[in-house]
């Protein structure tokens, strides 16, 4: 996003497509069409409370989610959150996502580019962003849950903003 416009551009040489995106609209459906979000309306952030955990013990727990129980998986994620009721629901969609995702996102202020990297998970009964520590000396995430249209509004509203 440049002041009034996004620009979307293939990184493959040989498909060199270009759009310009000037009007909000076209940026909210580009973002929308993008994280696979047909609904369009905007739903509020649920009143629930944030995870946070060490984001090497989050990648050991989410690498090894398939091959321990749910039970097993929730303790786990309860002992390093201290949440009982919303580490269980995490450690749910973990060992059981029907989708998931991945953002790298830049932004450039004042010259310097900076970059923020998130994950999307999500299955029937609703889903999680996962916001991982931008800088390789910092060790945490943060793990938020929300609905595929919250994560489309949420991702639409930093692509304007930025």
């Amino acid at each position: 996003m440049y002041k009034d416009k996004l620009q979307i551009t293939s990184i493959k040489e040989a498909d060199t497509f270009s759009y310009k995106l000037k009007e909000p609209d076209e940026v909210r459906r580009a973002c929308y069409y993008l994280l696979n979000c047909f609904d369009l309306t905007d739903e509020a952030l649920t009143d629930a409370p944030a995870l946070l955990m060490p984001k090497r013990k989050y990648e050991e727990l989410r690498d090894k989610a398939s091959s321990y129980t749910l039970f097993f998986l929730s303790q786990c994620l309860t002992a390093e959150t201290g949440d009982q009721e919303y580490s269980a629901k995490l450690a749910k969609v973990l060992k059981s996502h029907t989708a998931d995702g991945e953002l790298r996102l830049c932004s450039r202020h004042e010259g310097v580019w900076k970059l923020q990297q998130a994950s999307f998970m999500e299955d029937a009964s609703g889903g999680w962003l996962v916001r991982v520590s931008p800088e390789a000396s910092e060790d945490w995430i943060i793990a938020v849950p929300l609905t595929r249209a919250q994560l489309c509004s949420i991702f639409y509203n930093w692509v304007l903003l930025t």
